[in-house]
C-alpha cells in the first residue's frame, strides 16, 4: 500500500487516535490526499531521522497512523494532557469549545482552529474546568 508523510495543520482523529497540530504522520495515500485537499495537512518529504522512526514503528507492528511527535521523541503512553485533549475534542465542536474557553479566560486568536484552541486550553491548565461543564 502506498503511503504519504504529512505535517498536520489541524488536529485530527484517525482510527480513534487524537493527532495534534504539527505532528508528522504517515497515512495511506487516499486518506492523506483527503486531508491535503481539506487543508488539514501538507505533504512533507521525510528526512532520514523521520524515515527511521517511521520504519521502527512499522517493525514494532504498530497500526497506522505512524506518528512522530513534533518534539522528535516518541511517547511511551498517553499522558494526562493527551487524554484531556481527546476528551475536549470528543465533547466539544470548535465553536462550543471556543465559547466555553473564552468564558474561563483562555486566550487564543479569533480564527484559531479547534486544535489550537485545545492547545491553548491545555497551556492555561483549564481542561478540567471545561470538561466539568
Amino acid at each position: 500500500m502506498k503511503t504519504k508523510t504529512l505535517l498536520l495543520l489541524n488536529t485530527i482523529t484517525y482510527n480513534g487516535t487524537f493527532v495534534e497540530v504539527d505532528e508528522v504522520i504517515e497515512l495511506p495515500e487516499k486518506s492523506a490526499q483527503a486531508l491535503i485537499e481539506e487543508g488539514k495537512a501538507k505533504e512533507v518529504k521525510a528526512d532520514k531521522e523521520t524515515k527511521e522512526a517511521l520504519d521502527d514503528r512499522k517493525s514494532d507492528g504498530e497500526d497506522s497512523p505512524h506518528l512522530i511527535p513534533s518534539d522528535g521523541k516518541e511517547n511511551a503512553g498517553e499522558d494526562e494532557a493527551t487524554l484531556s485533549a481527546k476528551a475536549l475534542d470528543d465533547k466539544f465542536n470548535r465553536d462550543a469549545l471556543a465559547e466555553v474557553a473564552k468564558q474561563v479566560g483562555v486566550e487564543f486568536p479569533y480564527n484559531a482552529k479547534k486544535g489550537e484552541i485545545i492547545r491553548a486550553v491545555l497551556e492555561a491548565e483549564k481542561a478540567d474546568v471545561l470538561l466539568e461543564k
